[in-house]
């Protein structure tokens, strides 16, 4: 804001030193367009990149549920912080060597895992991912179906996502009837 304000008193100015053809009047204008230029065009490529960081973590979310679905530890290894804490739908608290011997031994176990309403916000070097997952698994030979909403959080180190938390809650028919339209805006 302050380079528009030079603007509007360099302008000011060069109309008040027209009368006189002072020649560092041009130089003063052509400086506050040059600085309000460069200030509007420094945050373009801020929301360039949050565009980019959001589909990069957009196709993180369908790498975890593709390894989710096949139960491959390598991956999820790779997409989880080693300080991940995971808060389950039933409530368990599960870190990331909980949550990967869980899928190694095969005590959760999912067969269909369908995301939607899938929205992932920036923060700087923080996303926050929200979304609607039909799920039909067993978690330690019990069946687990049903829809659940979560939110997962990646954390960006060194230039690479990582998921840091992790929580999901399952929705019943009475929330879902009070549930805002799918397209409907946050703020």
């Amino acid at each position: 804001m302050a380079y528009c304000d030079t603007f509007r008193v360099a302008t000011s100015r060069c109309l008040r030193a027209r009368r006189q053809r002072d020649i560092s009047c041009s130089a003063l204008l052509f400086l506050s367009v040059f600085l309000c230029c460069g200030a509007a065009l420094a945050f373009a490529p801020h929301r360039s990149m949050k565009h980019f960081y959001q589909k990069q973590v957009q196709a993180l979310e369908l790498q975890w549920r593709d390894a989710a679905l096949h139960g491959d530890v390598q991956t999820m290894d790779r997409l989880l912080s080693d300080d991940f804490i995971g808060i389950t739908a039933n409530g368990t608290v599960q870190t990331k060597e909980e949550a990967l011997d869980a899928i190694q031994t095969h005590a959760i176990q999912f067969k269909r895992l369908d995301l939607s309403e899938m929205k992932a916000s920036i923060h700087g070097d923080t996303a926050v991912v929200t979304s609607k997952a039909e799920l039909d698994m067993t978690s330690d030979g019990a069946p687990v179906n049903g829809t659940f909403r979560y939110t997962r959080v990646y954390l960006r180190r060194a230039g690479v996502w990582k998921v840091i938390n992790f929580e999901a809650t399952r929705i019943t028919p009475r929330a879902e009837k009070h549930a805002p339209p799918a397209n409907a805006q946050h703020q």
